[in-house]
């Protein structure tokens, strides 16, 4: 809604409102009332949020929980790999054959050793041969 402002003696007032497109209302009092159409449109909407918005959080949830789950997964897998590395370079593994069965990479496997990093014990000097 449009006001055209003019001005009496320095101080603002606002005349008449002029008709924009796609907006009705009536002035009531002073204050801009909808009409009943807009009401009518606004419970709408407010009846479709409450329908919805339960299912939309249900749905989110359950998308949440799934991704969660395959992250999970993956933390699982690669910490596995981790405890089987570290058994392999007390075992005096050569580096080559785990980065081959892990997928780790030499520096990884070099950080694994040394205990950094992962917070665990380091793999006493000489358990490993870093070709």
């Amino acid at each position: 809604m449009k006001f055209s402002k003019s001005t009496t003696n320095s101080s603002t007032r606002f005349s008449t409102p002029q008709k924009m497109p796609g907006i009705s209302c009536s002035i009531d009092g002073g204050d801009i009332m909808p009409t009943l159409e807009q009401r009518i449109i606004n419970e709408y909407k407010e009846e479709v949020i409450k329908s919805l918005g339960p299912k939309l959080i249900s749905k989110g949830k359950r998308e949440g929980i799934r991704e969660g789950k395959r992250e999970g997964k993956r933390e699982g897998k690669k910490e596995g790999k981790m405890e089987i590395a570290m058994q392999m370079l007390r075992k005096d593994f050569d580096l080559k054959t785990i980065m081959g069965l892990t997928g780790f990479k030499k520096s990884e496997l070099e950080k694994l050793a040394s205990g950094k990093k992962s917070g665990r014990r380091p793999v006493p000097a000489g358990h490993y041969t870093a070709d």
